[in-house]
């Protein structure tokens, strides 16, 4: 399986640490071979590939850092297996180390430090995709609205994996990935 990122690719700086993870099982007796690699559209390696063996048919969270040796814009990211039976992936992530406030799954530092040297009154969040999950209806009587397409923060907490998704307004699924953080006690879910 191979992502290509968006548009042209993903974008790697050399020096980089990138922190991979998949949720994955096999039905294979004896496991399943990993080898997760960071490549260029010509297939030129990228970073030392990362090796995992994923074992038995209950959904465990393997993880490993990549290295990125050299810098571009057009990485990939693949995962391949080996071995025979059924192996099931889900979530595959790949996130930059370097982030805001050096949080795991963070903001692009480099943006983040951007909003937040304006001190900004607000922040508009969501964006459209998020407000309006399902369909391009309108949201009044005529379209028959139903509250269950309407953003519900709640679903934006708790570890990422059992967060909800949704298809949204562009035509793709996508996980909730980004989502509120609680300062103190959160509000009973």
């Amino acid at each position: 399986m191979t992502n290509a990122g968006f548009t042209t690719g993903i974008a790697l700086r050399a020096g980089g640490a990138y922190d991979f993870s998949v949720w994955a099982r096999t039905d294979a007796a004896a496991g399943t071979p990993l080898t997760v690699t960071l490549h260029d559209a010509a297939g030129q390696p990228l970073a030392a590939p990362l090796t995992r063996a994923v074992r038995g048919d209950r959904w465990t969270k393997y993880t490993g850092t990549l290295k990125a040796t050299r810098s571009t814009d057009a990485g990939r990211l693949s995962v391949r297996a080996g071995g025979t039976g059924v192996l099931r992936l889900d979530m595959v992530s790949l996130f930059p180390r370097d982030t805001f406030r050096k949080r795991p799954n963070g903001l692009r530092r480099d943006l983040a430090e951007k909003i937040a040297a304006l001190r900004p009154g607000f922040v508009r969040f969501p964006g459209g995709c998020l407000v309006n999950t399902g369909s391009m209806s309108g949201y009044d009587a005529a379209s028959n609205w139903p509250r269950a397409r309407s953003y519900q923060w709640k679903d934006t907490v708790g570890p990422v994996e059992a967060r909800a998704t949704n298809a949204n307004f562009w035509g793709y699924n996508q996980s909730y990935g980004l989502g509120y953080r609680c300062a103190g006690q959160c509000p009973a879910l």
